[in-house]
């Protein structure tokens, strides 16, 4: 915990990434010959699409976002 109470985005970052894993492995495995392995299939994209989402979110705004300058050398 921080100084003011709120979750670190480190500890966040680290959650998402291991649902995502977990919805990873599902979607791999996912049978589609019950309707059960079916949803287990879609609600794993679901995830997986939502950690994506989250994770953009928390972002640093300090990161390579995809700019390059012209000049390198600035």
């Amino acid at each position: 915990m921080c100084e003011h109470g709120a979750v670190p985005k480190e500890l966040i970052r680290a959650v998402m990434k291991v649902v995502a894993g977990i919805a990873a492995v599902v979607f791999l495995l996912a049978r589609f010959t019950t309707t059960t392995g079916v949803l287990l299939f879609a609600g794993s994209i679901v995830v997986l699409l939502v950690c994506f989402g989250v994770l953009k979110l928390l972002e640093d705004d300090d990161e390579n976002t995809g700019y390059w300058p012209d000049d390198p050398k600035q």
